[in-house]
């Protein structure tokens, strides 16, 4: 099962709700786990008892951990058989789905490095273990955030677990941002993949320069709205549940430099790892090659979120150099250079970077960059494109359109001075966007 599906939507998510606040509220937590349990096994049930084993282990491990606190040397034992488990977990899916085609899964990410900072933060003594397994199992697979995240502070999450604050006025702006989010995946990332699908299907006689760009600019964003729609959704099912979820997406696309788009693109993933990886390093405060050696480290396992290869390493390498001449040789210049030429240089910089995502190597990665810059003599544009764009402009510039705040500052001025009006114009354009999102997955 998926978000984007009308079962979900229709059936599973307003019984998962009607059945969440029917319950005493002291018996939430266990049905909101059960739920969690039962939409795992609907969207990948031949991993579910890996999920459960996974759970239980790293329970365990925690137990020991404050059972052997006082114990420096068995303490540091128990962590490390904890931490190899959770990497070697990672890395043996990712490579068994690479050479023999297994899926990876879902939610292996999520739940491994949720498990792994809590555990983390457990042994570096900044919390106690004092909580149930119930609470332990929803912060590594509550249902909402279990395809993309975001990622979640442990001790944050399970606080909020027990507030028991929750309202009608938080479930409908976690009603409002899950259409978002359905919105995102339905209609803005299903759109520009069948932009890119269609480009892909082109002939050599009928690639041009222009076709190539759109192509990366179709696969980029077919990306992006997928896994911002996903997280969007995760923050929206949160609210519902009375759970504050962190935002993953920050108009990424809004950067003026490429460090500026780290800290809107994925923020929890690499928040994480800057936490719990590069600045124990030393990474701020250390001289050139301790940034630059942390910052590679940072980069590659960036762009390892999306699988680890070569490409993604690569991917890593290139963000690596331009961080680097950024903080180290335009940083004079960078303050004095209008905004909107330094958004242009961030997201030709950002373009460029996905031919290595897109491409099943990186000659392939290199034929597209050929491409993109007319080596070879390629036209720039021709009849097979424009017919293509003319085909799907409406979608193409939408997502032109909800990559940027534009939306957002709208909104916040209505509500300034015509908050009625606001209100109004909200509901309205969130049932418009519910029937069209539903007409397409239909």
């Amino acid at each position: 099962m998926q978000f984007c599906s009308l079962s979900f939507l229709y059936m599973f998510l307003p019984m998962s709700v009607m059945l969440f606040y029917a319950v005493p509220t002291h018996r939430r937590n266990l049905v909101l786990l059960a739920i969690s349990l039962i939409f795992y096994s609907m969207a990948d049930n031949m991993w579910l008892v890996v999920l459960l084993l996974s759970i239980c282990f790293d329970y365990v491990m925690a137990g020991l951990l404050e059972d052997y606190k006082s114990s420096q040397k068995y303490s540091r034992i128990i962590f490390l058989i904890f931490a190899a488990k959770e990497i070697l977990m990672i890395i043996w899916c990712d490579m068994m789905h690479q050479l023999r085609g297994m899926p990876i899964p879902v939610g292996l990410y999520v739940y491994t490095l949720t498990s792994l900072g809590y555990i983390t933060d457990l042994y570096k003594g900044k919390i106690e273990k004092k909580d149930s397994i119930v609470d332990f199992a929803l912060l590594c697979c509550f249902f909402g955030k279990i395809f993309a995240g975001p990622l979640v502070d442990g001790r944050d999450f399970i606080d909020q677990l027990n507030a028991k604050k929750r309202s009608l006025s938080t479930m409908g702006e976690g009603v409002v941002i899950f259409v978002r989010g359905f919105a995102k995946q339905a209609i803005l990332a299903a759109g520009m993949h069948e932009v890119y699908e269609q480009l892909q299907m082109l002939n050599d006689g009928q690639i041009t320069v222009l076709s190539v760009w759109l192509l990366m600019i179709s696969y980029t964003f077919s990306l992006y709205y997928a896994l911002s729609g996903f997280c969007d959704m995760a923050r929206g099912l949160g609210k519902m549940f009375g759970l504050e979820l962190p935002r993953n997406f920050y108009y990424p696309f809004q950067s003026r430099t490429v460090q500026d788009f780290f800290s809107r693109f994925n923020i929890t993933y690499v928040e994480f790892l800057k936490k719990y990886v590069t600045n124990p390093l030393g990474r701020e405060y250390g001289g050139f090659w301790t940034y630059a050696s942390s910052t590679l480290l940072l980069n590659v396992l960036t762009g390892f979120w999306f699988g680890i290869n070569l490409n993604n390493l690569a991917w890593g390498i290139y963000f690596t150099v331009f961080i680097l001449i950024e903080k180290y040789v335009l940083f004079r210049w960078i303050p004095k250079i209008p905004p909107m030429f330094l958004r242009l240089y961030t997201f030709v910089i950002v373009m460029l970077s996905f031919t290595i995502f897109a491409g099943e190597n990186l000659a392939q990665t290199a034929e597209y960059l050929n491409a993109m810059f007319g080596v070879g003599g390629m036209p720039f544009s021709n009849n097979s494109l424009l017919y293509i764009i003319a085909q799907h402009w409406a979608v193409i510039l939408l997502s032109f359109i909800f990559a940027t705040s534009i939306t957002e500052k709208v909104n916040r001025f209505l509500n300034k001075y015509t908050p009625a009006l606001s209100n109004v114009l909200s509901v309205v354009m969130n049932v418009m966007v519910l029937v069209t999102a539903t007409a397409l997955v239909v």
